[in-house]
Parts: C-alpha cells; sequence; structure tokens
C-alpha cells in the first residue's frame, strides 16, 4: 500500500496541533477570571501531545497506515497556523467568544476524525487513539459546560 505521506509526518502534525492548542489554552488562562479552567484544558492538551509522541516513538516498529480520505495534510496545517493567528489575537477576545472558539477548535477534531486515521493491527496505537478521541469529547462536554454558565451569568447580569 503506497502512500503518499508516512505515519511519523501524520504524527508530528497532530502532535503541532496539540502542542499549539494548549499554548492557546495557556493564553487564555492568564487573561481570564476562570483560569483553573484554562490550565486544566492545557495541561490536558501536553498530555495528549505526550501520548501523540507515544506513537511517534512506535510508528517505526508498528504497521501504520494513513486513510488518506479521512486525513488531509492541508487541512491540519490549517488549523495550526489558525491556532497561531489566535494566539497571536488573543488579546482582543472576549471570554465568550474564547470560549466558543475552544467549542469549535474541540469539534472540529472530532467531527474531521482525526482520531480514525491510522489504520493498525497493533492494539497499543488503537488505545492511544481512542483515549484521544475520548478526552477530546470530555473537553467539548467541559467547555460547553463552561460557556453555559457564563452565559447564564451574562444574562443574570442583564435582568439584574
Amino acid at each position: 500500500m503506497k502512500q503518499n505521506f508516512n505515519p511519523e509526518q501524520v504524527i508530528g502534525l497532530l502532535s503541532t496541533h496539540e502542542d499549539m492548542l494548549s499554548q492557546l489554552y495557556r493564553v487564555y488562562e492568564n487573561q481570564f477570571p476562570n483560569r483553573p479552567f484554562w490550565e486544566n484544558l492545557a495541561k490536558n492538551e501536553i498530555i495528549h501531545f505526550q501520548w501523540l509522541q507515544k506513537l511517534y516513538q512506535l510508528a517505526p516498529e508498528k504497521k501504520i497506515f494513513i486513510d488518506e480520505e479521512k486525513f488531509k495534510t492541508a487541512a491540519i496545517q490549517t488549523s495550526i497556523e489558525y491556532l497561531l493567528r489566535l494566539i497571536n489575537e488573543a488579546a482582543s477576545c472576549s471570554l465568550v467568544n474564547a470560549l466558543v472558539l475552544a467549542l469549535d477548535i474541540e469539534q472540529a477534531m472530532i467531527e474531521k476524525k482525526y482520531f480514525e486515521v491510522f489504520k493498525t493491527d497493533s492494539a497499543e496505537i488503537q488505545d492511544i487513539m481512542k483515549q484521544l478521541e475520548k478526552a477530546t469529547l470530555a473537553h467539548v462536554y467541559l467547555v460547553k459546560k463552561e460557556l453555559e454558565g457564563v452565559n447564564l451569568q451574562i444574562q443574570s447580569m442583564n435582568l439584574a
């Protein structure tokens, strides 16, 4: 099976994406009053980065194929560039906007099936990818809850 790019390249892109997302959350952590929320997300993204680094180490010894129908390198590169822009523009971002952006990013990873791009018989690699997907789904839930709470606060302030 001939592939246009190797698994290490794809894992590297996904790792960079997780690292950039962690950096964005660190910026938000220092910018908004709900620091523990952003700190938790940032730390989790570093854990995801570490899981991907483990995949990178396993890749040469395991047979890993890329489902090129599900994964386009241009899409993840565009997302990385978008994260860089968000980091650079974070100072002008409101809390609600930051939460909406975080939700969109986390949901996009699920919708684009980034965690289903690898085809392998390795149970260890399959397990790591399932953990990444589960953790990202947890982030979607956490960000939704935080956004709902902030919106309720705004509504109650507007009614007062």
